[in-house]
């Protein structure tokens, strides 16, 4: 196996031409000392699939009698909160137990399998689990985007030890928010809170299934930031912090304050073994609005996508994972470490060639995956872009030549 830890003698660096480089708005980052110098916070989505496992929501009506709303008086009904959380934050009467026993029947566990090939097993199952949530009593349950990603099948398992057959509604990996769909009626769903009511101290309850294995586990603490930015994988989220205790398992459990009402969806911890209660969750409101495109799309909708697809090759993993995948042809014009392109997306045409290797665009360099989908929030549907790329031009030698493709940015759908 080539080793692509070093440039190759014929390669040079691509170096980003200053002229062209796009003005990039510089981050605001919630800083973590007095001199305004934000740590990098290393986190990890919890995982799900082969690798391990990823992954709720207390209802009014069953606390108190604080009104709700629903946005129609059918099954597929959301009921959300209409009254500010913080006025009871006071409430002697609030107590753990009360909450986990209104909403225990709103968490769902999730275990997800996935076919994989490769030419020492041939074809494998691979599993992973995480957590999801309630919305309507007919069954839309809401999860975290990388908990079903790349699953074939996904099974969501009740409190009451029933069993159904899920559906993906739609995914959105940029939120990390995906709605599933069984068929089912008289669930008992989630209330909605409004997490932009939320004050750092107020209490915070995660409910999950930690491991894939301890369905319906409940830790509790507070919530420590809100809108902490965290990247990960080249996305930065806006997340709540909290403090109760967050595990593998947890994804797409929910995090609720202490009327019951449902605040974030869990999606992340920190991942250094020597720092314990940094959890995350994304906003509920956030979510939602994710939700509501998902279950009426099917995609969140008015976003720009290049309308290509790519093969991220960051190590020699990646390359393993390319000899027992549909593109392996592409290894004959792998010649450094890079995205390379593999086709375009139904619909859309143009001169990118099959294992052209994208070195930058409009003048920004381009290593990773991850690079071009920080570049899309600096374009908008119908904008153009010159992508520059390294083309073989003698696969004998591996030499290969510079050149920029011009490509037009469409509206992204179903993630492509």
């Amino acid at each position: 196996m080539q080793n692509f830890s070093t440039p190759q003698n014929q390669y040079t660096s691509y170096q980003s031409d200053p002229t062209k480089n796009r003005g990039f708005k510089k981050q605001k980052r919630g800083g973590m000392s007095k001199g305004g110098i934000a740590a990098l916070i290393a986190v990890c989505i919890l995982v799900s699939g082969a690798a391990g496992v990823g992954g709720t929501i207390v209802a009014n009506r069953y606390l108190d009698n604080n009104s709700t709303e629903s946005t129609s008086n059918t099954d597929s009904s959301i009921i959300y909160q209409n009254v500010n959380s913080k006025e009871n934050l006071g409430d002697t009467n609030y107590n753990v137990a009360n909450v986990v026993q209104a909403v225990a029947d709103t968490v769902v566990e999730i275990v997800t399998e996935q076919v994989s090939t490769n030419s020492i097993f041939g074809q494998y199952i691979s599993t992973g689990a995480g957590s999801g949530v309630i919305l309507t009593e007919d069954g839309y349950i809401v999860t975290c985007a990388h908990v079903i990603e790349g699953a074939t099948t996904v099974k969501v398992t009740l409190t009451d030890g029933t069993s159904y057959d899920a559906t993906v509604v739609g995914s959105d990996t940029q939120t990390d928010i995906a709605l599933i769909k069984i068929e089912a009626t008289g669930l008992t769903s989630a209330v909605i809170g409004d997490s932009d009511t939320l004050v750092v101290g107020e209490p915070a309850i995660a409910i999950g299934n930690p491991l894939g294995e301890l369905g319906g586990t409940t830790t509790s603490g507070i919530i420590s930031a809100l809108e902490r930015e965290v990247t990960i994988d080249g996305t930065t989220y806006k997340l709540l912090q909290t403090n109760a205790a967050i595990n593998p398992g947890n994804s797409g459990g929910a995090l609720f304050d202490n009327n019951g009402n449902l605040i974030g969806i869990v999606n992340a911890k920190e991942s250094g073994t020597a720092i314990e209660g940094l959890g995350f969750a994304i906003p509920i409101n956030d979510a939602m609005e994710v939700v509501e495109q998902l279950k009426s799309n099917g995609y969140v909708s008015g976003r720009p996508a290049f309308g290509i697809y790519v093969y991220d090759v960051s190590d020699d993993t990646a390359l393993y994972g390319l000899r027992n995948s549909d593109y392996k042809a592409l290894l004959n014009y792998v010649n450094n470490y890079g995205v390379y392109f593999l086709k375009y997306t139904d619909g859309q045409t143009g001169d990118l060639q099959f294992g052209d290797r994208i070195v930058a665009i409009d003048g920004v360099t381009v290593s990773n995956q991850a690079d071009l989908k920080s570049l899309l929030s600096e374009y908008k549907i119908g904008d153009t872009a010159t992508v520059t790329v390294s083309r073989i031009s003698d696969s004998q030698s591996g030499r290969s030549n510079m050149l920029d493709v011009t490509i037009t940015l469409i509206e992204a759908a179903a993630n492509n």
